[in-house]
């Protein structure tokens, strides 16, 4: 009974309206005025009867008028008031959600430098929301590492408005992203599936099991196949897929990586040892071509490379080399018939510096770049990257091409990071 009375006093415009009901409702009704309350209800979340009593609200305010359409239904339309109403609530709308980001963001920063102050440097927030999403921006002005966010009830888990990858079957999704966009290529890490859920293998990093030993075993082989058989089943047989294992393993441990993956169409598998002689023997046995040289610095460290024919790709950092030597660099693989490509994990300026050494050898291999980032990395910069069927475009400006807006950029300060295990 006591529902009944609330549902009528509202009805009756005894109760004020739930300005968010309304302005949902006004917007509902100017996409599409035919649709039908039941569908009003759906959109809106709320129940049928409360539509229909927002509906009669509604009308006696001048803010809808309806029509009967044939099958005995109504459609209903904006009058000028009501366009005029909902102009309104949109502004007071925006106006109190601005006030709550920024009263949100301040307890966040809040929590945040709490969080700092008591040695806490790697944080995992419990819920996704509005809320997780603005805790994140708050840590990136912080020393405190956002390292996940836990919300067993989110189907399909994102952060930052990037769905995450947390199964194979993530990845088939993200290979088949990657043929939409008409890319050429993708590279990846060793993935593996730990009490159901998927993490990077990165001992030769010193994060979790495995260092400093770096020994491989049959798990981690199977872990790597599939990694990449996942990217494949997605992106097909014409994009090609590289393979990154950085230092996560010795000599042995690299040739039965190579001999796992050998079935999966490598371009590529990417690998970091210092002894020259080691990778031309991993080379020598590998089904896979191998790729190396993202660690070294001028031509010095290239040469007993080259000269071993220790890889098929020479990656060049171009940024650690500098522009100058890493010209040179390509010039003395080229000399060895081997083709470089810029080890490019940084930011827009540095992509544009890395494509224009691509233009400028006659051994360009292909370039990496990050699609996903941080969310204002595209405002620190006056030139974004364009991409045209999977192409890096170079910029057309002089220079590089690209500018950094030393304004903008100061609004996102070098901050020290600390990790700890």
């Amino acid at each position: 009974m006591e529902r009944r009375v609330l549902v009528r006093r509202e009805a009756l415009g005894e109760e004020p309206a739930n300005p968010q009901i309304l302005l949902g409702l006004l917007e509902s009704v100017e996409r599409d005025g035919a649709q039908s309350q039941r569908r009003l209800a759906t959109e809106l979340g709320i129940a049928l009867g409360l539509v229909n009593a927002y509906i009669k609200r509604c009308i006696n305010k001048g803010l809808l008028k309806v029509a009967q359409v044939p099958a005995g239904r109504y459609a209903y339309f904006l009058t000028p008031q009501g366009f005029a109403e909902k102009s309104r609530l949109t502004v007071d709308y925006l106006s109190n959600s601005f006030s709550f980001f920024r009263q949100a963001k301040a307890d966040c920063s809040s929590v945040v430098e709490q969080a700092r102050a008591h040695g806490f440097t790697r944080v995992v927030l419990a819920g996704r929301s509005d809320l997780a999403e603005i805790a994140a921006i708050c840590a990136l002005e912080s020393s405190v590492k956002i390292v996940a966010v836990v919300d067993p009830n989110v189907g399909e888990p994102r952060f930052l408005s990037f769905p995450a990858v947390r199964s194979y079957d993530d990845m088939t999704r993200v290979g088949e992203e990657v043929k939409a966009k008409g890319f050429h290529g993708l590279k990846t890490n060793i993935a593996i599936e730990v009490d159901g859920r998927l993490m990077a293998y990165r001992p030769g990093f010193v994060v979790g099991k495995g260092f400093p030993e770096r020994n491989w075993d049959a798990f981690i082989a199977r872990s790597a196949a599939k990694t990449v058989e996942a990217f494949r089943k997605g992106c097909g047989p014409d994009v090609g897929i590289m393979l990154d294992t950085n230092f996560h393993f010795r000599t042995e441990g690299f040739r039965r990586i190579a001999e796992a993956v050998g079935p999966t169409n490598l371009t590529w598998l990417e690998l970091d040892v210092h002894d020259p002689k080691s990778i031309a023997l991993i080379r020598r046995d590998s089904p896979v071509p191998i790729a190396s040289g993202e660690t070294l610095l001028e031509r010095r460290d290239f040469r007993p490379d080259l000269e071993n024919y220790s890889f098929d790709t020479a990656i060049v950092d171009v940024i650690w080399n500098g522009f100058a030597e890493s010209l040179k660099i390509a010039a003395m693989a080229d000399v060895y018939e081997v083709n470089v490509a810029p080890h490019n994990f940084y930011g827009h300026l540095a992509s544009a510096i890395s494509a224009h050494f691509c233009a400028a050898v006659p051994n360009f291999r292909i370039m990496e770049i990050d699609i996903d980032g941080v969310p204002w990395r595209d405002d620190i910069v006056d030139v974004a990257p364009t991409f045209e069927n999977g192409d890096y475009l170079l910029p057309k400006g002089p220079g590089w091409g690209v500018n950094v807006d030393e304004s903008a950029l100061g609004k996102y300060p070098p901050k020290t990071y600390v990790v700890s295990q």
